[in-house]
């Protein structure tokens, strides 16, 4: 029989301590968890050391990155749903999440831009005013329907008041 070399030793009794200790188990329970959307679970540290260490920290750090980082995505998105525009993502995430929180906060900008649009243009409407236009340039999607829709309406107000005033100005004129 040929002697195990030590260099597979160490490596398997690493593995049988981190197997023995629960760890595995201890993964597997912080893993679930974050499944079923529980992102407050972490692996305690205490006892651990070298490669173990390493994992739990290692692990932990991922949760709190994702947890933090669905947080600040479901606050911005909860004032949206309230009416309020002025939340933003603000935490600095790097790749995927960076991305997302990108998106998001694309998406409050624009929200903020359509209905600034919006209320300027119901502003002068309320004020007599009919020819003020939403810009369409770099609007897609339901935010270009939207100012297409909306610059038609004041077109459309504004044929319909030129008609009357019109109408009216013959009727006085003609004095039928």
């Amino acid at each position: 029989m040929r002697p195990v070399p030590v260099l597979w030793v160490v490596p398997a009794a690493a593995v049988a301590r981190v197997h023995g200790g629960g760890m595995v188990g201890e993964i597997g329970s912080i893993v679930d968890a974050a499944e079923r959307g529980n992102l407050k679970q972490r692996m305690s540290l205490q006892g651990k050391q070298g490669f173990g260490l390493q994992i739990g920290e290692s692990l932990n750090r991922l949760v709190e990155t994702v947890d933090a980082s669905l947080q600040d995505i479901a606050n911005v998105a909860k004032a949206l749903a309230e009416g309020e525009l002025s939340r933003e993502v603000t935490g600095q995430y790097a790749g995927a999440f960076g991305e997302t929180a990108q998106a998001v906060n694309q998406t409050v900008f624009s929200l903020r831009s359509v209905l600034s649009d919006v209320q300027a243009m119901v502003d002068a409407a309320s004020h007599g005013d009919f020819s003020h236009r939403m810009e369409l340039d770099g609007r897609r999607g339901y935010a270009l329907n939207l100012a297409e829709m909306l610059n038609a309406l004041g077109d459309t107000a504004n044929r319909a008041l030129s008609d009357i005033s019109r109408v009216y100005v013959a009727t006085i004129v003609t004095g039928k």
